[in-house]
Parts: C-alpha cells; sequence; structure tokens
C-alpha cells in the first residue's frame, strides 16, 4: 500500500507562497513515480517468469512470431501473443490448473492463474485448492469457482462458456457501461454478444478436446469414454483409428484381412494376439477336453458347453457376411447396414472366443477408470434363402460368467448387455457357441 505524505506543518511565523501550477505539477510527478514503481513492482514479479509448462502435445503448428513450443517447453508470464494454427497442446500452470487449446487459437499466458484467449478454444481443469483461475476474453472475464469449463472466443467477438464441473463466473460489460456478472452451475452455458449481452445456449458436451495422449494420438472429447471394441479388433485403439473388415485369425491369433473361409476345426489352444496390445488372445471354445482357457494367466471358462468345435469365420471389424457358396451380404439389422465406420460392429460367427486385457487399457487410458461392458447384441438379417440357427452368448470376466443368453435365436431383437467392471477385474471375454449342434449361420 502507498503512504499518504505527512501533514504539513503550519506556523504564524512564516507564510510561503505556493505557486499552483508547480504544486499541480509536483502532484502529478508524485502520482507518475508512485505508478511507475508500482508498474514496475507488478512486471517484475511475472515477466519472464516461467508460469506453466507445455506438458504435451498432438501435432501442433505454430505461427509466424510463435517459437515452435515443445512438450517439456516452459511458458513465462507474458502479454505476447501465442499463435496455435493447428493441432491441440496441453498446458500446465505452477499452481496446477490444466489448459487444453485447440488450433487455431491465440493467446497469451499472463500468469499462472491468468489466461487471456483472443480467439480460439480452451478446455480448463481447476483442481480443488487452485480456485480463482481466470480466462479473458475480448469481451468477457471467467472466473473459475472449483471446476471444468471450456470457452470460444471468435474474432468478432463472442464468447461461449460452457461449464462441466462445478462453478464458474462470467462477467461482462456492455457497451452502455453496465455490468452483467452471473455465476454459472456445471451443465449450464452462455454467449456474451459484441455489446455484452448475455443469453442462455444449449451445452455442447463434445465440442472441446477434454484430454489426449501423444504416444498413441488418442482425443476425447467427453470425460466419459466408449471404447470400440470392434475397433480394437481391427487393429485401432478403441477410438476408430482401426481399418474395417481386419480382424484376428482363430487358427493362429494372427491379426490380419486375409482369411480363408469354410467349416474348419478348432485346435482348443489359446493363442495370444501380441500385434494388438489390448487382445490378450482368442480361442475356438470347445469342453470335450476339459474346460478352455481364456486367458494368458490360465482362467478358464468352466461353464463351456460341449460344441462342435468347429467355426467358419474369423473374429472382424465389420465388413461384409461371406458365405460358403461365396456370395456375400451386408451386415444388417432392423434394415440398417453396421459394420462400418459409423456404425461398428464386432462381427462373431459362432464357437469364436475373444479375451480384452482390461490392464492394457487401463494403462493407455490412466485418465479414466474401466467402469463397464456394455453392449448390443443382434442376429443379422440374412436372405430368404437362409435358415435361422440359434447361438448361445456369453461375456466373462476373469473366465468367470458375468452375462449369458442360451438359444438366442430371435431376428430383429437386440441384447442389451450391461456388466459392471471393479478396478481389480483384468480379463473381458466374449464367447459365442452353437446352441443347437450346428455352427449354420450362426
Amino acid at each position: 500500500p502507498t503512504e499518504c505524505p505527512p501533514e504539513p506543518k503550519v506556523t504564524t511565523k512564516t507564510v510561503q507562497k505556493v505557486n499552483k501550477m508547480s504544486l499541480a505539477a509536483a502532484v502529478l510527478s508524485m502520482a507518475a513515480l508512485l505508478f511507475m514503481i508500482a508498474y514496475v513492482e507488478i512486471v517484475s514479479r511475472t515477466a519472464g517468469q516461467p508460469v506453466a509448462v507445455i506438458s504435451d502435445s498432438i501435432r501442433a503448428q505454430w505461427g509466424p512470431g510463435s517459437a515452435g513450443f515443445r512438450a517439456g517447453d516452459n511458458l513465462s508470464g507474458s502479454y505476447d501473443t501465442l499463435d496455435l494454427r493447428k493441432g491441440i497442446v496441453k498446458i500446465q500452470f505452477t499452481e496446477g490448473t490444466e489448459a487444453i487449446l485447440e488450433g487455431p487459437s491465440v493467446f497469451s499466458c499472463i500468469s499462472n492463474e491468468k489466461l487471456i484467449l483472443h480467439s480460439g478454444h480452451v478446455y480448463v481443469r481447476v483442481p480443488t485448492g487452485s480456485e480463482g483461475f481466470s480466462v479473458w476474453t475480448p469481451t468477457t472475464k471467467i472466473i473459475d469457482l472449483g471446476t471444468e469449463f471450456g470457452v470460444i472466443a471468435d474474432a468478432e467477438g463472442i464468447t461461449d462458456l460452457h461449464v462441466f464441473k462445478g462453478k464458474a463466473s462470467l462477467i461482462t460489460t456492455q457497451k452502455n457501461k453496465k455490468v452483467t456478472s452471473l455465476v454459472l452451475t456445471a451443465g449450464q452455458a452462455y454467449r456474451s454478444d459484441q455489446q455484452g449481452a448475455v443469453t442462455e445456449i444449449p451445452l455442447q458436451t463434445t465440442r472441446f478436446v477434454r484430454g489426449f495422449q501423444s504416444a498413441g494420438n488418442r482425443i476425447w472429447r467427453s470425460d466419459t469414454l466408449s471404447l470400440n471394441l470392434a475397433d480394437v479388433a481391427g487393429g485401432g485403439d478403441g477410438l476408430g483409428t482401426g481399418q474395417i473388415d481386419k480382424g484376428i485369425s482363430l487358427t493362429d491369433g494372427r491379426y490380419d484381412s486375409d482369411f480363408t473361409y469354410g467349416d474348419r476345426r478348432g485346435t482348443g489352444q489359446y493363442f495370444p494376439v501380441p500385434e494388438l496390445p489390448f487382445v490378450d488372445g482368442v480361442t475356438v471354445p470347445d469342453s470335450k477336453d476339459g474346460p478352455p482357457q481364456v486367458s494368458s494367466r490360465g482362467h478358464l471358462f468352466k461353464e463351456c458347453p460341449d460344441t462342435t468345435g468347429l467355426y467358419f469365420d474369423e473374429i472382424r471389424n465389420g465388413g461384409p457376411v461371406r458365405m460358403a457358396e461365396g456370395f456375400t451380404f451386408p451386415m444388417t439389422f432392423n434394415g440398417q447396414v453396421f459394420g462400418t465406420a459409423e456404425n461398428p460392429l464386432l462381427y462373431m460367427h459362432t464357437n469364436a472366443c475373444i479375451t480384452f486385457d482390461l490392464e492394457a487399457i487401463r494403462r493407455a487410458f490412466d485418465d479414466f477408470r474401466v467402469a463397464a461392458f456394455r453392449s448390443r447384441c443382434v442376429l443379422l438379417e440374412k436372405s430368404d434363402r437362409i435358415r435361422t440357427e440359434k447361438a448361445d452368448i456369453y461375456v466373462l470376466v476373469d473366465g468367470q460368467v458375468a452375462y449369458k443368453r442360451l438359444g438366442f435365436d430371435q431376428n430383429g431383437v437386440a441384447l442389451d448387455v450391461d456388466v459392471p467392471l471393479r478396478d481389480s477385474d483384468r480379463f473381458l471375454t466374449l464367447v459365442t457357441t452353437d446352441s443347437d449342434g450346428s455352427i449354420a449361420i450362426d
């Protein structure tokens, strides 16, 4: 704080005339001096000092005048603008706040508690104990009250605030100097226009990049991920990077697309799939020689029925259904084609078993916990000349049956499967077996 000068001593012995202009100049000079000192103190505490670090990035491209920052580079407190033309960067502030910016975005890291978003998109996650972090745009000031929120600012002066957790304060100033201050709670979103007027808008739950991992080129836009296991079987990471019509051979565990089709007998061996990190292994289930192995840790499927031991097709990420006669037809259910990138489907003919490694998934997505397996199980529609058969369906967790449906033969019906998963569960196994002693069209 600035101390006031002491009151002048006034005596009757001496009367001194003071020029008013000189007095005004002296006051202004003092004010200027005091301002300069205060200004210098503020700048000296932030300018050039690291306030954040780039903790990760994916395909980041910076514009002219912005350094080509990489993961591990420090960001100093400054009003200088940083121009992220493309890609995504994650910034970790020294107070613990995390900001994810998606290009194109222009921003400035002012301090460890303040970011200016001139234009673009930012998602902010503030940990408990670091409340008060603020994001400024050309027309608004947003103050965290213990929350996660996303901000969009465009070049026209429009700002959108979306609050996903906790609370945040939105402050705008209109041209008539009227100040609007709102406290938004989780699930609310508001827009401030060029004049500072505020209106409520729908919350866009998938508009912002909420997390990513450059090592696996993984990006997610929700706090809940749904990993597509068909995509995993197609060589992907569960987020759409797999290839349609590729899969895993039940003959030897090979990941490929050049498969042979026709009735073949399984060996009873459990084959690991080293090419796919989220897939532990595959086998043709049959209990003739005892319960089959369904994991690399030796878990057994003790309720496995006595099957024919035959299989016709491999486990695939969609694609067409192939017949022994040489013709194919699309994977169709209730008139809609599945097995595509838009409508994924894990294709399993009867007498097929695939086990997924939940621990490998946890390591790859360490910001999340594996909570449940959910699926809709259907029999694909067939042409009139193909008869309908029956199939048994099982879901195992560490070898134990968590779900089963025997003798399923209902065309046009989808079975809703929901299996909770604990943090200690290691393997998730999906099994189909022939229900009537035949693998035809199951």
